[in-house]
């Protein structure tokens, strides 16, 4: 669907009298173009520069108010691909003196087309009709998006530097019915830097900016598209375009499988509105890395780790990097972790004494990172039957207050066990639990028995000396 948008200015400048062409020169010739143009045009390029070679005949004096009240322009080009829509700017224009007669003869006429910033684009021999006496000119096609945005064309007599009559036009694409003139770059969101990972999610907003330069708030994602270009097309995943709202588009997309440069673009109507280059490398993923250790494990039993590095493909890292395990305070590097071409292991000892059972963290770090790419708790404690066990509560004295006894009274104790989270373990473990007195040779009689709601009873006597 496409709309009008007029975005003209005139300028009138005062001349002196022009002359005529004589009315068989119609071959191409040479121009020498304005040396300097009053601001805002002043050009820092000029190109394709077309006339016919002047040949007084007779003076005239076009009135640049009447002339330019017969001037017609394109007012919005639609910048396309060859392949794809586009329009030229149509210039048609008479030159009528004060009384609005048309000049009768030929002028020496050329329409030279710029940015209103000044810089010239080009020029054109501008085409008589003798019998209407109208001069026409169908400007370049303009291809590239970076030719978006205001222009001005100037109509300049007798190789003057200062234009007969100006006027404007705009060029752009249409997205739906807004006119795209330009683009904000397209930026990375979130924390993420080049370069990517292969297989890496990503994302990119940019906005869509008018001929002034300020953000087209309506929602044109219907008119939107973006694709990936490079060295390795069968590597490359499919790329979506979002509205977020307020004027800003989020495209959503996979880096590219093959490590390299890879161009990301994005399209309004199949036409190249910006691009980025993007480099990709074989990187470590913490999503598709695995760590594995058993968990529990006894006190003092050998812990074997493993660690596969895949890379957001799940394919295996090409080639060995530096790995470091954290486990207890200790770190284990090098000749500690073995590589065997897919996987790096190591072996770990348990702690033996079981005020030391509990949850510990063993974290995996790669390319001296100081952050862990992987990490996994790892119980240590004892296993009774099909329970583990993480510690003990207090011995409690039952039956009375006292502190002292004599030899050989009865002494009882309550006790109960502790699981992984310190809370008492509501289970009959009573096979697997033993007591005995130490650090005597005659050590007296002790029995256990189970209470319930995870209490035991320890009954024993108190020594014979």
């Amino acid at each position: 669907m496409y709309g009008v948008l007029l975005h003209a200015t005139e300028e009138l400048v005062s001349g002196p009298p022009y002359t005529s062409l004589a009315e068989t020169s119609d071959s191409p010739g040479t121009f020498s173009p304005p040396s300097v143009y009053p601001p805002p045009h002043s050009p820092s390029e000029r190109e394709g520069v077309r006339d016919v070679p002047a040949e007084v005949k007779t003076t005239y004096h076009p009135d640049a108010t009447l002339s330019l009240a017969t001037l017609t322009l394109t007012p919005i080009v639609e910048i396309g691909n060859p392949r794809y829509i586009y329009t030229t700017a149509d210039l048609a224009f008479r030159l009528v003196d004060s009384s609005g007669v048309d000049i009768p003869e030929k002028l020496d006429v050329t329409a030279w087309y710029y940015y209103s910033s000044g810089a010239v684009l080009n020029s054109h021999v501008v085409q008589y009709n003798n019998a209407s006496k109208v001069y026409s000119r169908k400007l370049w096609r303009l291809t590239k998006m970076s030719r978006a945005g205001p222009y001005t064309v100037g109509v300049f007599l007798d190789g003057s530097s200062i234009p007969f009559m100006t006027k404007d036009f705009i060029a752009g694409v249409y997205a739906n019915t807004s006119l795209v003139c330009g683009s904000s770059a397209l930026e990375v969101v979130g924390t993420n830097t080049s370069p990517y990972g292969v297989c890496q999610s990503l994302q990119y907003s940019f906005t869509h900016l008018d001929v002034d330069g300020a953000v087209i708030p309506d929602n044109n994602v219907s008119a939107i598209s973006a694709d990936w270009s490079g060295p390795t097309p069968a590597s490359y995943h499919a790329a979506t375009v979002s509205h977020s709202g307020a004027g800003v588009y989020t495209i959503t997309t996979t880096a590219p499988s093959a490590p390299g440069t890879h161009t990301l673009t994005h399209y309004v109507e199949g036409l190249l509105v910006d691009d980025i280059s993007i480099d990709v490398t074989q990187q470590v993923s913490d999503t598709h890395s695995t760590l594995s250790v058993p968990s529990p494990v006894a006190l003092g039993s050998t812990i074997s780790v493993s660690i596969a590095l895949q890379d957001g493909c799940d394919t295996a890292l090409a080639s060995e990097v530096s790995v470091s395990v954290s486990w207890l305070g200790d770190t284990y590097s090098g000749t500690d972790i073995a590589w065997d071409g897919s996987a790096y292991s190591l072996s770990l000892s348990a702690p033996t004494d079981f005020t030391a059972a509990g949850a510990y963290p063993l974290s995996v770090y790669v390319d001296g990172s100081t952050s862990p790419l992987l990490s996994e708790t790892v119980s240590v404690g004892l296993q009774a039957g099909s329970t583990w066990v993480y510690g003990a509560g207090p011995l409690t004295l039952t039956g009375g207050g006292a502190t002292s006894f004599g030899t050989c009274d009865s002494i009882e104790y309550s006790f109960t066990l502790l699981d992984i989270d310190v809370l008492v373990i509501d289970a009959d473990l009573l096979p697997a639990v033993s007591a005995l007195w130490t650090g005597m040779a005659d050590t007296p009689s002790t029995s256990l028995s189970y209470s319930g709601s995870g209490v035991y009873t320890l009954t024993t006597t108190a020594l014979s000396q």
